[in-house]
């Protein structure tokens, strides 16, 4: 048994909820049912340290509902707390988590990333504006103390992309001086530079087998490339627009690419060939991922809309509506049950829905400053225990769980 403190204002409500590191509760207030997720934070703390109900006269009912699961359990304004131990959360969830926050700059944070397997962030953007134009830069955090471990330098225009090799050993990073830098994020030393873009990079992605490096342009292609030695495999056309977000499916061989043409197109990696093109948004489409389990491609951009697809056949699933402004980026945690969006504007928000039902869970209170209008700027770490994501103001937002 664990203990769940709660508050909202001058409300604080601790309860014994029975769960594991892999469960989640959500919590509303009143008769509304509105969720608290933007009202203060959970933590778990000791039964030596559980706290007394404590509340408004004037509140009614809370009540804590599984996500997943099988319903509500009230909890009538009162100090007694019903039988909770008999309702039995399934997978796990995100928790209200508590938020730290880094500053890459002052200057906008363009790109996400985390090293596999380690406690690292790294985030992309520029730091200064110099005579020839903006400085890029690479920044590695250890979010164990919040630490700044290194700078990378080298780019002469902001980064706008960055990915990590799965064994974590190569850092690709994108960037508006129209160059892919490699380098080993455990010394800071620069590998290797890839040129060959005629534009601005906006996303780079690396195969789940850490052989194949691929990027996507304002110059509207698409270039995959060999990890390792840097060559030039193929270029892929066919979007009619700015590409603005590349991902794989976890088996490695189909590519999905995002553009400002408003499609999605799906590629075989092996041989280049277009093999569909998904149609629906009505405007640019910003961002692209998909689930670990390969079965559901999620996309978002200007339309305000995120919209989910199953890959197996190619169809829209459903569509989810929330957002007031532009959707610049999305992320899918790694059990593949939580998706995450950001605004691009003043709604300070960062939105929370269940992949699988498209159920809205709630608002995480986020940034003092529109979020960065880019696809590469939100992310979950491999284990899920952080979510992060950059803003213009170049405060990195993260959320522990």
């Amino acid at each position: 048994m664990a203990i769940a403190k709660l508050s909202c204002g001058a409300i604080i409500l601790s309860a014994l909820l029975q769960f594991s590191s892999y469960q989640n509760y959500r919590v509303s207030l009143g008769n509304s049912g509105r969720p608290i997720w933007d009202c203060g934070s959970v933590c778990f703390v000791s039964r030596s340290q559980i706290d007394p109900w404590t509340t408004n006269p004037k509140s009614s009912v809370a009540k804590v509902d599984i996500v997943t699961g099988s319903g509500a359990i009230p909890i009538l304004g009162s100090p007694q707390v019903e039988d909770m131990a008999s309702k039995t959360p399934t997978s796990r969830q995100i928790q209200n988590p508590k938020s730290i926050a880094l500053r890459h700059s002052q200057y906008p944070v363009y790109a996400i990333a985390f090293i596999p397997r380690s406690q690292i962030l790294v985030s992309g953007g520029y730091d200064e504006l110099t005579k020839d134009g903006r400085e890029g830069t690479i920044k590695l955090w250890d979010l164990k103390n919040g630490q700044l471990l290194r700078t990378l330098k080298g780019h002469t225009d902001q980064v706008r992309a960055i990915a990590i090799s799965p064994d974590g050993k190569i850092l690709a990073s994108g960037s508006d001086d129209k160059s892919i830098k490699l380098w080993n994020p455990n010394t800071g030393q620069l590998l290797r530079t890839l040129t060959g873009h005629s534009d601005w990079i906006a996303a780079v992605a690396i195969s789940p087998d850490g052989k194949t490096l691929v990027s996507g342009s304002f110059d509207n292609t698409i270039k995959i490339w060999d990890l390792h030695s840097g060559q030039l495999r193929r270029t892929l056309t066919g979007h009619t627009d700015p590409v603005q977000s590349i991902a794989f499916t976890p088996d490695g061989t189909t590519l999905a690419s995002a553009s400002n043409d408003k499609t999605i197109k799906l590629w075989n990696l092996r041989t280049g060939q277009l093999q569909n093109t998904l149609t629906g948004h009505t405007n640019f489409v910003l961002s692209v991922v998909i689930s670990p389990d390969g079965t559901t491609l999620a996309s978002a951009g200007y339309d305000k809309t995120i919209k989910l697809w199953n890959l197996r056949s190619n169809k829209l699933e459903n569509t989810l509506k929330g957002h007031a402004d532009l959707v610049p980026g999305i992320a899918i945690s790694p059990d593949g049950k939580i998706l995450a969006s950001i605004e691009g504007s003043w709604d300070n928000t960062v939105k929370l829905w269940d992949l699988h039902s498209g159920e809205f869970l709630g608002d995480l209170p986020a940034h003092k400053s529109n979020v960065v209008i880019k696809g590469e700027s939100i992310a979950f770490s491999p284990q899920g225990n952080f979510l992060a994501s950059g803003n213009n103001d170049g405060i990195i937002e993260i959320w522990q769980y």
